[in-house]
């Protein structure tokens, strides 16, 4: 893992000084983000953004190879208790989750760490061949997989209580299921999916959150955002959920995604509403 880490350095290094790998977007992101911010400081959050993202990309190579015991002692889910409670209630869960810390260690340690069985919506990749051997990787661990295409398959028989991790960061593809809210100071459009499904098959839903504890290690946190998800009005889990994203993103800001175009969508307020 060492080495591991000193060729993350390098890459960080070229990323940001020699590539300059999406650089405009990042720091657009960042100054839109956190206008109070000095030029000072956000070029302090962007660097340490890129050495995060580097080893993030080595970490995610690292994680098909690295044994269970290993990553178990990198990645430790924390409030297990809080999960358990809804097992023995027999309920299902979906975790809410956005594209910061180690999402991918932590949905490799849950099926050992957690009572639930794991479930995971996974992009499939172009490439067939790559695509099979990733998932042969992924299911050595006996998670489920999914791609987001059958997302409602995930939700069905199932013959135990089971659990899907949904990442809900923003940039739908279809803008006209897209809920606006208030996040990290611009109007956003956020993924409907969490909202639709926890309403439509009446699973509790919690928010998971990949806290970066130093370098290499991580802890999975966990918070309620609703057991009763059919009792709040149209728009609000994803509220709540969006809200908790940021205030985690203000503590850690250099372990969230800059580099992608996260608000492709201009709100318009003659045809779209911000959910309050």
């Amino acid at each position: 893992m060492w080495l591991l880490y000193r060729y993350s350095d390098i890459l960080s290094f070229l990323m940001y000084h020699v590539i300059s790998y999406r650089k405009k977007v990042v720091f657009d992101n960042l100054k839109n983000s956190f206008p109070e911010k000095s030029e000072k400081e956000i070029k302090k959050i962007a660097r340490k953004f890129y050495r995060n993202l580097s080893d993030m990309i080595l970490e995610g190579i690292k994680g098909f190879t690295i044994s269970k015991k290993n990553v178990m002692k990198r990645n430790k889910v924390m409030e297990v208790e809080l999960t358990k409670k809804l097992y023995d209630q027999n309920k299902n869960i979906i975790f809410a989750a956005g594209h910061a810390g180690n999402w991918e260690w932590g949905a490799r340690t849950s099926p050992y760490q957690l009572y639930h069985k794991s479930i995971v919506l996974y992009k499939p990749l172009k490439n067939k061949k790559i695509d099979a051997y990733l998932r042969k990787l992924r299911t050595m661990d006996n998670l489920g997989l999914y791609p987001i295409k059958s997302t409602a398959r995930a939700f069905l028989n199932n013959d135990k209580p089971f659990s899907v991790v949904m990442l809900g960061d923003q940039n739908p593809s279809n803008r006209g299921k897209a809920i606006w809210v208030k996040f990290l100071n611009q109007p956003t459009a956020c993924l409907h999916g969490i909202e639709v499904y926890a309403k439509k098959f009446d699973i509790p839903v919690i928010f998971a959150e990949f806290r970066r504890v130093k370098r290499g290690y991580y802890e999975t946190y966990f918070e309620i955002i609703t057991e009763n998800p059919r009792e709040l009005e149209d728009g609000q889990i994803t509220k709540i959920f969006m809200n908790k994203l940021e205030e985690k993103i203000i503590k850690q800001p250099e372990i969230w995604l800059w580099s992608h175009k996260r608000w492709k969508h201009k709100f318009n307020p003659e045809k779209e509403t911000i959910i309050e």
